[in-house]
């Protein structure tokens, strides 16, 4: 994850690590993060070189950053990373957050 801004959460009292993309305008969690059901979806959602995305479903996902908890659906999709998921900037701008990149 050289290079990628990232975030740590907690689903479940287990630790989890999110790519935070200022490119992508969909959540995205790898298979097996989370034990919420995966419900069937429409979504043809395409990655940053143009491929369609294979996604498994939605997954409503409840998990915490720091004191806050959070509820979001999460497409289900196996990422290229080792990281659990992926957060685009829509998620800091709802919340008037502040992203810096130096730290």
């Amino acid at each position: 994850m050289s290079g990628s801004s990232t975030i740590q959460a907690t689903i479940s009292s287990f630790r989890i690590v999110l790519i935070v993309d200022t490119g992508s305008s969909i959540y995205l969690i790898q298979p097996g993060v989370c034990s919420s059901e995966v419900k069937p979806t429409s979504l043809a959602p395409f990655g940053v070189m143009g491929n369609e995305l294979e996604i498994k479903g939605i997954q409503e996902v409840e998990f915490q950053l720091e004191d806050r908890k959070f509820r979001h659906g999460f497409c289900v999709c196996s990422l290229p990373t080792d990281a659990d998921g992926i957060i685009g900037m829509d998620f800091l701008s709802e919340r008037n957050a502040d992203l810096n990149l130096e730290k």
